[in-house]
């Protein structure tokens, strides 16, 4: 199923993110998170710590909050999708 899958869709439609998705499977999230999750995952993977990928994501909210705990927000929505830090790193 995979294989046919693979070959229905052009190379103009892959993900850069498909292939490493942890073994989520996208047809069991829906399209707002899946968006949501590959913009997190960038921001992850541009970032050299957890509380740096926090402070990109949450620039603006954070700055409301009377305690900021950078890393905490984005540890509990990574949680979500049964991901750590260290898995997407």
């Amino acid at each position: 199923m995979g294989r046919l899958k693979e070959g229905w869709r052009g190379p103009e439609s892959k993900n850069e993110f498909e292939d490493s998705f942890y073994g989520l499977d996208r047809s069991e999230i829906d399209p707002f998170d899946w968006a949501q999750l590959e913009f997190v995952l960038r921001a992850c993977k541009e970032s050299k710590s957890l509380s740096e990928a926090d402070r990109k994501l949450f620039a603006v909210s954070r700055t409301k909050r009377s305690v900021t705990n950078d890393a905490d927000r984005l540890k509990k929505d990574l949680a979500r999708f049964g991901l750590s830090w260290e898995k997407v790193k």
